[in-house]
C-alpha cells in the first residue's frame, strides 16, 4: 500500500490508491484493501485520513467485482474499447446476476410481506431491455422488489440500469435498453417505462392507471370466512335453542302451547264420557 498524500489520492487510479498493479489477482486486491484500512481508517487519526480511507474504500469496491473492473479498466484506458470487449463484460455481469437473483430469494419474500401488510409498494412486474423485441427482455421484479426501502424506490439517472444488482444487459450492449415498471400502491395500479439512464422514483401519482383494485384471490378468502362465520353462527344458535327448549325453558316446548297435542287418546275419551 503506496498512497503518498491525501491529495494525491485524488489523482491516482484505483490501483495505485491500493498499491497494487493492473494485473493483481482479486486475493491481492482485497490484502491491500485491509491493510489500507486498517493504516488509513479515520478513528486511528482522529478523521484526518478520512478522505484517504473513503478512496481506498471505492477502489476496492470497483475492483473486487470483476464487471465493474472491466468497465473501470476500460475507462481509464488500460483495456482498449471494442465490441468483443463489452460483449465479455455483459456476459460476466449476467452471470453475476444469475448468481445475486438466488440471494434474492429470501428477501424479496420478507418484503413483499411487509409491503402487503401496510398496503404499501408491490412490484408485480418489471421488465428490462429492448422494449420493440420481446426475446430481448429480462423479468428483473425480483431485484427491483428488493430495493423497495419504505415503499419508495429510487435509482439515480447516473447509473446505467445494468449495472444494478440482479440486472444485466440482455442485448449485450447492441441496442439501447429501457425500464418498464407496473407496481401497485395503495391497492391502485400504477405503470411508467423510463430509458436506461433516466431516473426511476415510485410511486408518483401520475403514474396511476386504475382505481382501487379488488384483489380476487383476497376475495374468495374473505367470503369463505364471512361464510364459515355465518354457518358456525347459525349453528350454535340452533344448538342453542334446541338445548333450552329441553332442559331449561320448558314453556317452550310444544306442550306447553298446544297441550290438546300431548293428550293420549284415552285422556280424550275419559273427558268425553
Amino acid at each position: 500500500m503506496s498512497v503518498n498524500a491525501e491529495t494525491d489520492a485524488v489523482e491516482q487510479n484505483y490501483y495505485e490508491i491500493l498499491g497494487v498493479e493492473p494485473t493483481a489477482s482479486m486475493d491481492e486486491i482485497e490484502i491491500a484493501w485491509k491493510a489500507a484500512s486498517r493504516k488509513y481508517h479515520p478513528d486511528k487519526s482522529r478523521g484526518q485520513t478520512a478522505h484517504i480511507f473513503n478512496k481506498c474504500r471505492e477502489a476496492k469496491l470497483v475492483l473486487l467485482s470483476e464487471v465493474s473492473r472491466r468497465d473501470y479498466d476500460i475507462s481509464i484506458g488500460l483495456v482498449k474499447d471494442t465490441a468483443e470487449e463489452r460483449i465479455k463484460i455483459c456476459r460476466a455481469k449476467k452471470a453475476q446476476a444469475l448468481r445475486e437473483l438466488r440471494s434474492f430469494e429470501d428477501a424479496v419474500a420478507n418484503i413483499r410481506a411487509f409491503e402487503a401488510e401496510i398496503d404499501g409498494l408491490i412490484i408485480e412486474l418489471a421488465k428490462y431491455g429492448d422494449m420493440t423485441d420481446t426475446d430481448g427482455l429480462i423479468d428483473v421484479t425480483v431485484p427491483l422488489q428488493c430495493m423497495v426501502h419504505e415503499s419508495q424506490l429510487l435509482i439515480s439517472s447516473n447509473i446505467p440500469k445494468y449495472t444494478l444488482e440482479g440486472f444485466y444487459d440482455p442485448t449485450e450492449g447492441q441496442r439501447p435498453c429501457s425500464l418498464y415498471v407496473r407496481y401497485k400502491f395503495r391497492s391502485v395500479m400504477h405503470e411508467v417505462q423510463v430509458d436506461d439512464r433516466d431516473t426511476l422514483c415510485i410511486p408518483r401519482e401520475e403514474h396511476c392507471i386504475d382505481t382501487v383494485l379488488e384483489d380476487p384471490a383476497l376475495e374468495q378468502k374473505k367470503k369463505a370466512r364471512r361464510r364459515a362465520l355465518l354457518y358456525t353462527t347459525v349453528s350454535l344458535a340452533l344448538g342453542a335453542t334446541t338445548y333450552l327448549m329441553r332442559h331449561r325453558l320448558p314453556i317452550l316446548s310444544a306442550a306447553a302451547w298446544w297441550p290438546w297435542k300431548s293428550q293420549t287418546p284415552s285422556s280424550s275419551n275419559s273427558k268425553a264420557q
